[in-house]
């Protein structure tokens, strides 16, 4: 798949959060629980993995473990793409920890991908609200397929005040702008970010810009330029068209197409 930052980014890291923020010993039993599910996590038991942090966070001893655990398994539920599991793990943080941003930020990015967009975004303009710089771009996207690509830009613009460059950010706003129809402004935020050493998604999204703005030669040209190969540049092209040609209501499946 072609794969474009706009939907890539709505994936596990976007809610990412240090075990270090719960304060839990390293070596205490709750914390070789954890370790348990992840191990077995990283066989591909899932199931197993996820009874695990169950249990973790029934046999809890305070309310910080429970936080940690029930996170835990959101993360890990989301990851497997049960977005209703992974809701319902991040419901329960917020339930004992109201202020809790990442687990905010889960419960988005599981109705997000659950195509209940509009049911995400307020869970993600609370985390925005609470200055959560992992909630900005998630919140964008899910304007972006709504087709609300001026409000979007809003976002992504205030999260790079808080961290002024972020690539993510940048991409995503680049796009933004393309899907809008303000080529010269997205091609600007693209063409520098498209020439560092960044993932070849960044490098596609700036194919896609220029396929998007009718300038095909340019983005044949760039897409040697910066390596991309025949056949992804041929799917760059049909996206573009669909996403030209297409309704609005049809966006949102195409782009769906594209996530990595």
């Amino acid at each position: 798949m072609v794969g474009l930052v706009l939907t890539a980014m709505l994936w596990v890291s976007g809610c990412s959060q240090s075990p270090d923020r719960f304060g839990i010993a390293p070596n205490s039993e709750h914390r070789q629980r954890l370790e348990l599910a992840q191990n077995l996590a990283s066989q591909n038991r899932n199931a197993e993995a996820a009874e695990v942090y169950r249990q973790s966070a029934e046999a809890a001893t305070s309310q910080k473990q429970r936080v940690e655990a029930l996170y835990q398994l959101g993360r890990h539920e989301l990851g497997n793409d049960n977005l209703t599991g992974a809701e319902a793990a991040f419901r329960e943080v917020v339930l004992l920890s109201p202020e809790n941003s990442s687990a905010l930020i889960g419960i988005g990015m599981s109705r997000a991908l659950n195509d209940d967009l509009k049911g995400a975004e307020p869970f993600l303009r609370d985390a925005v609200e609470l200055r959560d710089q992992a909630a900005f771009s998630p919140l964008g996207v899910t304007l972006d397929l709504q087709g609300r690509h001026v409000e979007a830009q809003a976002i992504y613009s205030q999260g790079l005040e808080l961290r002024p460059g972020d690539r993510e950010l940048v991409a995503n706003l680049s796009l933004s702008y393309a899907l809008g129809g303000d080529y010269d402004r997205a091609i600007g935020l693209a063409d520098p970010l498209a020439r560092l050493i960044v993932p070849g998604r960044y490098k596609r999204n700036y194919v896609l810009i220029l396929a998007l703005a009718g300038r095909l030669a340019e983005a044949q040209r760039t897409a040697s330029s910066l390596e991309i190969d025949a056949k992804e540049v041929k799917q760059i092209f049909e996206v573009a068209t669909k996403l030209r040609n297409g309704s609005a209501a049809g966006r949102l499946s195409v782009l769906r197409e594209l996530t990595v």
